[in-house]
């Protein structure tokens, strides 16, 4: 490179310049993504069932297991008869999760795809996301690895999100 050369240092300036414009149009800054409806918004919990969950979600925290599941067990048999399919994946969750530290895998995996399956039906993209990480996690736990890479694509490819495949 030869720094008597004027008109090639114009054009590696004109690259730079270019390169800068390219990444600070590929780098998104904040509040500068599109907003996304958050999912507590759009999918509403009646004030009884918020009231089950909440109690669920202490017990399941403060180690009482037992109580958390009956209390989830409520909430799911409430919102199966509302015909409410979101709240139904929520408590199927917990359920799982209850399942799971209990160390029955074969019904937690169940809970999992069921609530799976209710989260996409009703288009909630975070629940959906959240339990099929769940569910890939017991397989992988239950050394089922190829049950836990399909997981994914179960959730994934009917959200329109592409297909993770193995």
């Amino acid at each position: 490179q030869d720094p008597e050369n004027p008109k090639l240092f114009m054009a590696l300036i004109a690259q730079l310049l270019r390169v800068v414009l390219i990444l600070s149009v590929a780098i998104p800054l904040v509040g500068s993504r599109a907003r996304t409806e958050n999912p507590q918004s759009v999918f509403f919990r009646p004030p009884d069932l918020q009231a089950i969950m909440i109690e669920a979600n202490r017990r399941f925290q403060s180690g009482d297991y037992e109580a958390a599941e009956r209390f989830y067990s409520r909430g799911l048999a409430m919102s199966r008869a509302r015909n409410d399919a979101y709240n139904a994946a929520c408590f199927l969750a917990g359920i799982g999760n209850y399942l799971v530290l209990t160390n029955q895998y074969r019904d937690a995996a169940h809970a999992f795809r069921l609530a799976s399956e209710a989260a996409v039906a009703v288009n909630n993209a975070d629940l959906a996301l959240r339990v099929a990480v769940n569910r890939a996690t017991l397989y992988r736990r239950m050394g089922e690895k190829r049950a836990a890479v399909e997981a994914m694509p179960g959730v994934m490819t009917p959200l329109g999100w592409g297909v993770w495949g193995p």
